[in-house]
């Protein structure tokens, strides 16, 4: 299966693909999360949203094809998954109660790390779907194709 994407659209993803780290290109070349790091280093903030953006991707993946193979929807969940992922801006309205002082939020990721991450996550589809001949490959590449568009949308 091949795919294409035109002239503006490539000059757009470019700068988003290089600001890529090598950690998440690991995960999305299918390495282990865990072989990234085997010292105890923390990664920094942009490397760790990254790599956590890849190994969801891939987790996602994985239960879709496990669907698939037992008879279940398998498009479904990925078309939820790019759904949620470019339908819903950061930061997301949750139906929080408002206690006072109430919980203390977690930082969120800015604009930048947000678009990176679809970005990660639209690799991640793309290298998959790719190299399944299905109605399931199909809908990753389709899906790789929206998060790469709405990385780039802001």
């Amino acid at each position: 299966m091949t795919t294409s994407i035109d002239r503006e659209t490539a000059k757009s993803v470019l700068p988003l693909i290089s600001q890529v780290s090598v950690g998440a290109w690991r995960v999305i070349n299918g390495s282990n999360e865990v072989e990234l790091h085997p010292q105890p280093l923390p990664p920094v903030e942009a490397d760790q949203f990254q790599v956590a953006a890849a190994v969801m991707a891939h987790r996602y993946a994985q239960l879709a094809i496990e669907s698939q193979i037992q008879g279940r929807d398998g498009v479904r969940i990925i078309s939820e998954l790019v759904d949620e992922w470019c339908g819903t801006p950061w930061p997301r309205h949750w139906p929080f109660p408002h206690l006072h002082p109430g919980p203390q939020p977690h930082p969120r990721p800015n604009e930048d790390m947000t678009a990176v991450g679809r970005m990660v996550g639209a690799l991640v589809l793309a290298n998959i779907g790719s190299r399944l001949a299905s109605d399931l490959g199909t809908m990753m590449v389709d899906g790789a194709q929206r998060l790469a568009e709405a990385s780039t949308a802001g």
